[in-house]
């Protein structure tokens, strides 16, 4: 459990990275309480390509290197992540399991890790506030990491999801709802 310091401290990350600037105070609070703060030294591995990927991170201070592999299609593979910066995103894609990128830190640095299921459970709570926070997500990645749409298009949608299948009773996921707000 975090204590009220450290809740106050990650929130206050949350609100300097991308897909987090508009959620509101109660929610931001909600993902400060699954997430938990961690140190890597200079040159350590935070995470390999092909790993668990469990957790979504935020960059509080120091730098990592993002390495994506190449079987990525992304446009440029790898960058480095400053204060603010989201990685680990693979924990929220829908069908992805596993690390899509080798992440090092570049000299001493503390990241905020936010649980990947608990942040979709949480969202699923309120879809529209959640269809918000992905959105930005899949911007970022389509922006940011340069990735093809058919990878930001794996970010999951909430409310739309429900909204869409009761009007229209057909199959809709959440795939193909964000792909069609990314284009």
């Amino acid at each position: 459990m975090n204590s009220k310091d450290s809740i106050e401290r990650i929130e206050a990350v949350l609100k300097s990275a991308m897909p987090f600037q508009t959620t509101p105070g109660g929610l931001l609070q909600k993902i400060a309480e699954i997430s938990t703060e961690r140190s890597y030294a200079a040159g350590e591995l935070i995470y390999e390509l092909d790993d668990i990927a469990d957790d979504v991170y935020v960059v509080s201070t120091g730098s990592v290197r993002h390495t994506l592999g190449k079987e990525s299609d992304a446009e440029k593979y790898e960058t480095t992540l400053r204060n603010g910066g989201v990685f680990g995103w693979a924990a929220v894609l829908e069908g992805q399991n596993t690390r899509l990128a080798r992440t090092v830190s570049e000299e001493d640095t503390e990241v905020i890790r936010i649980d990947g299921k608990g942040l979709i459970d949480l969202f699923k709570t309120d879809p529209t506030l959640g269809d918000v926070v992905m959105s930005r997500f899949a911007t970022m990645i389509k922006k940011e990491f340069t990735m093809p749409d058919s990878t930001a298009s794996r970010v999951p949608s909430f409310k739309e999801v429900v909204e869409a299948d009761s009007l229209m009773g057909s199959e809709v996921t959440g795939a193909s709802m964000t792909v069609y707000r990314v284009s």
